[in-house]
């Protein structure tokens, strides 16, 4: 349907997530969001945040339209009103693409492509900070005189496909040794490689929580079925002593806010939400 001067948009986003800019169709997890501000507020040595929940349960929708709209709105007490938003995914090079988002979020207005030579540049200055050790995310805000009276939240959406970047790491150093083919030195290297590169992406996320130099927080999205792959990584230890689980259930969460109430109302909604299956176990610890 089509009402002159009106754009109308569909309430829900589907299969992907809530983005920012649709914080204001985002209900029934204000008690959430709330807590994860808390958290952030209670720890100013380790600003460190992990949304942890079964697939499909809306880490990712969370984050960016409930997390990021309350940061940028200054609902963080002790930080800087200004914020910049650094998102990115692990995928098969964790540290090109924070690298690649780093960039995108600092210049916006000059985003990758083969007519930009710029672009490329920049990321590889930035990537090679990121590997300079554990503190090149620092370095790179200190390096950016754009970064001035900014807060800078660093958000690494689906963690859990670093710890598949690991495990195909090992399956194939696992399958070079059994078929005598790591006389290979191209494949060795190769696998050398990325077992460095995942190490030092943990390194690099865990010191710039930990430092207190600037103000640079982060945030991991992860499902809670890879929890125990957080030991491997030596993840988890430094988030233990501030771990906080929450269970809550599609019920509960709706009735937060009085618009998810009256669609909690529907019938079809009532009846598929007080299945056994349809409770969502969101944990968030930091």
């Amino acid at each position: 349907m089509s009402i002159p001067g009106f754009t109308i948009t569909a309430p829900y986003p589907g299969l992907r997530p809530f983005e920012r800019e649709e914080a204001d169709l985002f209900f029934g997890r204000e008690t959430q969001i709330n807590e994860m501000l808390t958290r952030l507020e209670d720890q100013p040595t380790f600003t460190f945040l992990a949304v942890l929940g079964a697939s499909g349960s809306g880490k990712s929708s969370l984050v960016r339209a409930g997390l990021i709209p309350a940061l940028d709105q200054g609902f963080l007490l002790g930080a800087p009103a200004r914020w910049k938003f650094v998102i990115a995914r692990p995928g098969d090079a964790p540290l090109r693409n924070l690298a690649e988002a780093w960039v995108d979020t600092w210049q916006p207005e000059a985003p990758f492509s083969a007519d930009n030579p710029r672009h490329k540049v920049d990321v590889d200055f930035t990537l090679a900070q990121l590997r300079g050790g554990p503190l090149g995310l620092v370095r790179a805000y200190r390096g950016n005189s754009a970064s001035k009276d900014h807060a800078v939240l660093v958000l690494i959406d689906q963690f859990e496909e670093l710890f598949r970047f690991r495990r195909e790491s090992s399956r194939s150093s696992a399958a070079s040794k059994e078929a005598s083919t790591s006389d290979d030195p191209a494949k060795s290297t190769e696998q050398e490689r990325q077992r460095n590169e995942s190490a030092s992406f943990v390194e690099l996320l865990l010191a710039t929580s930990q430092q207190t130099d600037v103000p640079m927080y982060v945030v991991v999205t992860m499902r809670s079925d890879f929890l125990g792959a957080c030991d491997d990584a030596n993840l988890a230890a430094g988030a233990e002593t501030h771990a906080v689980s929450r269970e809550r259930s599609n019920r509960q969460r709706c009735a937060n806010d009085r618009l998810g109430d009256r669609r909690l109302r529907e019938g079809r909604r009532r009846e598929r939400c007080s299945q056994p299956t349809c409770r969502r176990n969101l944990q968030c610890f930091g």
